[in-house]
């Protein structure tokens, strides 16, 4: 980790305040963290003393607000240095920084370069051998990363050994061009791309420099281009810290994460996207929303997409498919007032329960989950692919009421078990018989044969009007 991504990260962080203090005066203080729960403990990272787990109850002005980081990693198949019953009164005296894996160790000096004095990483915050402490605290999920100063995200790193940044890069080649351009001529791209032996005529040229002459002529200035094959936001949703279910509320929730990419640093808040390369985007993400300030119904709007998005990550532990949720259900019912019912959406109850299924199975779902809710299903899943929210004469008008529900766990709700659950709606009934079109199975959903239908073999093999899935692919 280079003083340099230091620096950078330090450039974005000290311009993202700048942005905040003119922002705030529109539109209040929604980049700030959230002054809610302190993780049961902390990791103190403040220089000359002793890195160790603090009981946040005993950090100096704990009252008044404490100032943490949060990190956002893959575990990996290896698993990190965990605190466990065994290890928990050693870590409390000192953690020793050559038992920690290299992402660790980076988002320890990066935490400590911007002066914040204490960083929660799940692994060593909280004890690993302990079910009951492990349920509690996953239920706090919204308090914690709401709460952080930022949140570091080792976004291209396949486990806790990758660090937050590469030692090299081998899909990045950095050339520099024994040329001089005068701004007289030649200023732009396309000019580099005329000239013999351009690095743009390179594919394995990733980033390159040129000196460039400014039009006093006795001023010369190093250029630096970097190529990317894609938007900021597209690299960054495919990286692999973004395939992990877990990772989802932990984007929603922080108000101000910092990406460490191969590609480049990324620097996002509430209120603005920065990168290294200074491109900068107000507009918030489609998918994560950019407001703890959200009207209701931007909130509507989102949950369709969150559900989604959180239904196509990877789980190593099918039981975390429900705990990696409480923070996002925490937030929704924060924000709306009511609390979703098992990943179900209480203001679009009847859009919800149209869920379908958009891919193979991955094997079972959320044990004791009802087949009404998407969480039964451990697959891809479309939330309103009837339309309920179409403007044409497609959309699907909703007719249902919630009469009544229950549901009880086994300990604290969605980090625990289920244990049985009730879902009474109200609404007009018309019983149908439903098989799977042959001739449909290609295509994603297929489509169904209700009551027996007829379709022309010929031309239109295919009934078109109803398409879904069985959860069941051997159904016919």
């Amino acid at each position: 980790m280079s003083d340099l991504s230091l620096k950078i990260i330090g450039t974005l962080n000290s311009g993202s305040q700048a942005n905040h203090a003119q922002h705030e005066r529109i539109h209040g203080s929604e980049c700030h963290p959230s002054k809610r729960r302190l993780p049961k403990r902390l990791i103190d990272t403040r220089p000359g003393y002793p890195m160790r787990l603090r009981a946040s109850k005993d950090v100096e002005n704990c009252q008044e607000g404490v100032r943490y980081a949060t990190l956002s990693y893959c575990w990996g198949a290896s698993l990190p240095v965990r605190t466990t019953k065994d290890t928990e009164m050693d870590f409390s005296t000192i953690i020793q920084e050559s038992l920690l894996p290299k992402t660790f160790r980076h988002a320890i000096r990066l935490v400590r370069s911007l002066e914040i004095p204490y960083i929660w990483i799940d692994s060593l915050c909280i004890v690993q051998d302990d079910p009951l402490e492990w349920q509690s605290e996953a239920s706090y999920m919204e308090d914690y990363y709401s709460g952080s100063t930022l949140t570091v995200a080792a976004t291209d790193a396949l486990d806790s050994n990758g660090g937050c940044f590469p030692d090299d890069d081998d899909d990045e080649e950095d050339v520099t061009m024994n040329r001089r351009i005068s701004s007289k001529s030649q200023h732009d791209l396309g000019s580099l791309n005329r000239m013999e032996e351009s690095p743009l005529a390179n594919p394995n040229v990733r980033m390159f420099s040129y000196t460039h002459q400014i039009s006093d002529g006795n001023t010369f200035r190093n250029i630096m281009v970097r190529l990317q094959n894609s938007h900021p936001r597209s690299i960054r949703r495919r990286a692999p810290l973004n395939t992990r279910g877990c990772v989802l509320q932990e984007q929603i929730l922080s108000h101000r994460t910092v990406h460490c990419m191969k590609s480049e640093i990324y620097w996002e808040c509430r209120c603005v996207s920065i990168t290294q390369a200074a491109q900068r985007y107000d507009d918030h993400d489609p998918v994560l929303g950019h407001s703890s300030a959200s009207s209701k119904s931007q909130i509507i709007q989102m949950w369709p997409g969150w559900v989604e998005d959180y239904s196509r990550r990877n789980f190593t532990i099918a039981s975390d498919r429900s705990r990696a949720f409480a923070g996002i259900s925490s937030y929704y019912e924060r924000q709306m007032l009511q609390e979703p019912i098992l990943g179900l959406s209480r203001h679009e109850l009847a859009r919800d329960l149209a869920w379908v299924r958009a891919g193979p199975k991955r094997g079972q779902g959320i044990s004791g989950a009802p087949s009404w809710t998407w969480f039964s299903c451990n697959a891809p899943v479309w939330i309103d692919h009837w339309g309920f929210h179409n403007e044409d004469e497609t959309r699907v008008k909703d007719w249902t009421s919630l009469v009544s529900h229950r549901i009880d766990w086994e300990g604290r709700k969605m980090t625990s078990n289920i244990q049985s659950c009730t879902l009474i709606v109200r609404g007009p009934m018309k019983e149908f018989t439903f098989c799977m079109a042959p001739e449909s199975r290609v295509y994603n959903p297929p489509y169904l044969v209700v009551d027996g239908q007829e379709t022309d073999s010929l031309a239109s093999p295919v009934p078109w009007d109803c398409p879904g899935q069985f959860d069941d692919d051997e159904y016919p």
